[in-house]
């Protein structure tokens, strides 16, 4: 998400409004999945 962004707010950088966004969506995408994946796994370590 942090590299999305830097080149959305950096004017002389050579990415797209378009490549920051995806940049930006990618990082958001593996954020979330982080967060579901900790929530399993303390989901399975509390019926141990």
């Amino acid at each position: 998400m942090s590299a999305g962004l830097v080149a959305i707010f950096n004017p002389t950088g050579a990415f797209t409004l378009t490549g920051a966004a995806f940049l930006f969506g990618l990082g958001f995408a593996i954020w979330v999945a982080a967060i579901a994946l900790h929530w399993q796994a303390e989901r399975v370590q509390s019926k141990e």
